[in-house]
């Protein structure tokens, strides 16, 4: 009988690794000078 290997593909790839920490990085760029722009108003304001 032959034996059959079961192989388990798990985990990611670099090119998905790399496209998911892009996204990331351009949510983070837009996300931040808006947060502390929200902050600055609020500070203004009390």
């Amino acid at each position: 009988m032959k034996k059959r290997r079961i192989v388990l593909n798990r985990g990611f790839t670099l090119v998905e690794l790399v496209v998911v920490m892009s996204i990331i990085s351009i949510i983070i760029v837009i996300a931040v000078p808006l947060y502390k722009n929200y902050i600055g108003e609020t500070v203004y304001r009390v």
